[in-house]
């Protein structure tokens, strides 16, 4: 399938940005939705596709990013999904090795981009959440 409009591939970025940083979702929702590669996948390459589309409209800058922001809405939505872990997923994530935790950080922070030191702040959080 090949999205060639416009509005829609807008819809479909708002759509899986909603679903990625959205504060209202379920614990199920994270698992399935919000933290899932395939997801974080898809937005990428939806985000890149509109991007394209948006500087050949010349609606933005070819310059232009998405960023993450740890002071953001969507820095908010982040802590907060740390925030709400339960307990098997902290028992768990004890257990990763740092290749593990900074995917688990860039699968979560897709397709935006992120600076070294938003990257960090992310990672002490978990690191801060799941310590004994």
């Amino acid at each position: 399938m090949e999205i060639k409009n416009f509005g829609e591939l807008n819809a479909l970025c708002k759509l899986l940005r909603t679903i990625k940083f959205s504060e209202k979702l379920t614990e199920r929702d994270l698992d399935i939705f919000a933290g899932s590669p395939l997801i974080a996948a898809i937005h990428e390459r939806a985000a890149k596709a509109m991007h394209e589309e948006a500087v050949k409209q010349k609606m933005i800058p070819e310059t232009w990013t998405d960023a993450f922001l740890w002071d953001s809405r969507d820095g908010r939505a982040v802590r907060n999904r740390i925030d709400n872990w339960n307990d098997g997923t902290i028992r768990i994530a004890r257990n990763w090795s740092e290749d593990i935790l900074n995917n688990y950080i860039k699968t979560t922070l897709a397709p935006l981009e992120y600076s070294e030191d938003d990257f960090d702040r992310v990672k002490n959080y978990i690191l801060n959440k799941i310590k004994h």
